[in-house]
């Protein structure tokens, strides 16, 4: 979406918001490891549900587990589990061996060299966080990372409120990276509960449906810790874009370049940069 279609709003102090009145909100979070997100003990009483996508072999019995250790009975309770199987929808995976990452001509003659681990790997991020979107049964979602912490979840029912008023179907909010390199970006949080909002994308995921998106300016902003798997994005976004002839988003060759240096593959970054820069007509982006 083009950033000239936000429109930003200021955020209503959630203690003038009646409490009859406050938009019931479920919070749908993808789980591609046992990791169920801390933030879940500041979120959770905040909203009427919980959904969590479990892929990558994730079972629902260790999730409940983790999750009575960190949350109340009241709280626990309002957790319901979906999963992406490989045994299910093998469409939705790939194994990570090098003949994934064989298909078509690589960019610049090089290939990509590993490591590879031999398992199955989901292949469409998209998917599992469609999933998570239907199941959902409140009139706004939110969607945060198992990796993310909210660091106000107190704004949200006036975060939610503030989108009613303005007519608003998708409310961005600011997601800075903590690292050796602190970066941050636009990341949609609260999305409307409406069939045409969903996810695109393998691993790099942007919601699309909506003409009405709003930048919750100065509120909800998100934490998210360092991967703990940096390649398997790359990998991803490489096998993906070699079975498509490198017609992807160009924003995927930027991330490619930054995530490429892992894989030791220094001409690649440098062609998916000159690529970018000969097609791209994001002045952002250039710059």
């Amino acid at each position: 979406m083009k950033s000239t279609a936000f429109k930003t709003v200021t955020i209503e102090d959630p203690k003038n918001i009646p409490a009859g009145e406050r938009p019931e909100i479920s919070l749908c979070s993808v789980l591609p490891d046992l990791n169920v997100p801390r933030g879940l003990v500041d979120v959770l009483p905040r909203t009427k549900e919980a959904i969590f996508v479990l892929v990558n072999q994730v079972t629902e019995e260790d999730v409940k587990k983790q999750v009575q250790l960190i949350l109340s009975a009241e709280n626990a309770g309002k957790v319901r589990v979906a999963t992406l199987s490989p045994n299910d929808e093998p469409n939705l995976f790939l194994r990570d061996v090098p003949a994934t990452y064989q298909k078509n001509k690589p960019l610049a003659g090089e290939e990509y060299r590993g490591p590879f681990t031999g398992q199955l790997i989901l292949a469409d991020h998209s998917a599992a966080r469609n999933r998570g979107l239907e199941l959902c049964a409140s009139e706004w979602q939110l969607c945060l990372d198992a990796d993310e912490v909210l660091l106000d979840p107190s704004q949200l029912p006036g975060a939610c409120r503030q989108l009613d008023l303005h007519r608003r179907d998708v409310g961005y909010v600011a997601r800075r990276y903590l690292g050796d390199v602190p970066r941050s970006s636009l990341e949609a949080k609260l999305v409307r509960n409406l069939p045409a909002l969903h996810y695109e994308g393998a691993a790099r995921e942007t919601l699309e449906g909506s003409l009405r998106p709003t930048l919750l300016e100065g509120c909800l902003n998100a934490q998210t810790r360092p991967c703990s798997r940096p390649g398997e994005a790359f990998k991803v976004l490489y096998a993906e874009a070699r079975n498509l002839d490198w017609d992807v988003p160009l924003a995927n060759l930027l991330h490619m370049a930054r995530a490429s240096d892992r894989s030791s593959m220094p001409t690649f970054a440098e062609s998916a940069v000159d690529y970018y820069l000969s097609s791209s007509l994001f002045p952002e982006g250039r710059a």
